[in-house]
């Protein structure tokens, strides 16, 4: 019968162990944080974002213009640097988001020139060990990353409403520092197109807010390129002039008060007031304007009763002064002066009570009353009947 043939040697423990491994991927480690999202100068809102070490993802919290809710992506590949600021836990990224469709261009460019705010990507922590976290799963958000303290924007807000002077500047964020605000133009510019405006927060000399409308009134200098604004706003006007102030309209009472405690200039300069400061345009103007409209209705009213008090009479057509006066009255009304009263007639002659007597009537009344007693004095005397001295 044949030999049974002998096992296999088992395999050197060493050889074994240079195969263990093979084939089998590492599990990929995902951190999920709760962060406040601006792409560019575009807020994203706040939402969960997924970090992982190829890439982060989150969905947007308001709805893209022409695309709605989406999904956006930043791969971790393409980011360039990174900086981490430890006062305001913000992670502001230089780096590549893919957008669907490219809708964001107006408020994201990932190829602007360094230090322009439509370059990067910010996400807000809630505090720093959650970014700790993230640092720990990103191995190239580690590599890149770089630390400091308090020299990013602190505070980012979205205003509803910004007028520069009197001219409306639409509503963007305004990134809050201690040294100076920015925000990009919704509206062109005339002659220079869509720029960023600032303002330092060392020309603040005063500011007011009011707490009915959430409007923040602040007379200081903006920075316009080419002084393409002078014809609506003047830095240098009189105080009480609407040329001459910011507003920025807020949200909520809240929002400002998150801005308020991170800038010490602004809230050493200003004061509160309840419902004096206004939302629009109008409001601004209607302290102006007030003396003038009250003129002209006064005066509008006054031709009016002209009018209704010559036609009564019937003298309205024949004379032809009843209309005239009227459009006198109007005109001075709409150049802001005062309407002329006509003036009174004087009285006929003898209207002032019983007539006077003149020389005239003295030499007459003279004349006859002795013409009367020399006619009676040559009157010869009655004889008695019958004659005879």
């Amino acid at each position: 019968a044949p030999s049974a043939s002998a096992p296999p040697a088992p395999a050197p423990s060493s050889a074994l162990g240079s195969l263990t491994g093979l084939g089998v991927r590492p599990r990929v480690v995902e951190v999920e944080q709760r962060c406040k999202v601006e792409v560019g100068t575009w807020q994203s809102g706040e939402g969960r974002v997924t970090f992982e070490p190829d890439a982060f993802r989150w969905t947007t919290a308001r709805e893209v213009p022409g695309l709605g809710f989406c999904t956006l992506k930043l791969r971790t590949s393409s980011i360039t640097s990174a900086i981490f600021d430890k006062k305001s836990n913000v992670l502001k990224i230089r780096g590549f988001v893919e957008v669907p469709m490219d809708k964001l261009d107006r408020w994201y460019d990932p190829f602007s020139s360094p230090g322009s705010p439509k370059g990067y990507l910010c996400l807000k922590f809630q505090n720093y060990a959650e970014f700790t976290e993230v640092v720990k799963a990103v191995p190239r958000l580690k590599a890149r990353v770089t630390f400091q303290n308090g020299t990013l924007p602190v505070v980012k807000q979205w205003c509803k409403e910004i007028k520069v002077g009197t001219w409306q500047s639409g509503e963007a964020t305004v990134t809050f520092g201690e040294e100076v605000f920015s925000w990009i133009t919704a509206r062109e510019v005339p002659g220079v197109g869509f720029v960023s405006l600032k303002l330092k927060t060392s020309s603040i000399s005063s500011a007011t807010f009011d707490k009915r409308s959430n409007v923040l009134k602040i007379r200081g200098v903006v920075e316009v390129p080419l002084d393409a604004l002078n014809r609506w706003y003047d830095p240098l006007s009189n105080v009480g002039s609407p040329k001459g102030y910011l507003c920025l309209g807020f949200k909520t009472y809240h929002d400002f008060l998150e801005v308020l405690k991170a800038i010490p200039r602004l809230k050493a300069r200003t004061n509160f007031q309840n419902g004096k400061l206004g939302g629009s345009s109008a409001s601004y103007a209607g302290a102006s304007s007030a003396p003038g409209a009250a003129a002209a209705a006064r005066a509008s009213a006054a031709a009016r009763y002209d009018e209704r008090a010559a036609t009564s009479r019937g003298t309205a057509t024949s004379r032809g002064g009843g209309s005239s006066a009227a459009s006198r009255q109007l005109a001075a009304a709409s150049s802001g002066k005062q309407p002329e009263r006509p003036k009174p007639r004087p009285p006929p002659p003898h209207s002032y009570g019983p007539r006077q007597t003149t020389l005239l009537d003295l030499h007459n009344s003279s004349g006859h009353s002795s013409g009367g007693r020399s006619a009676r004095q040559r009157q010869p005397a009655p004889q008695p009947p019958g004659g005879g001295e």
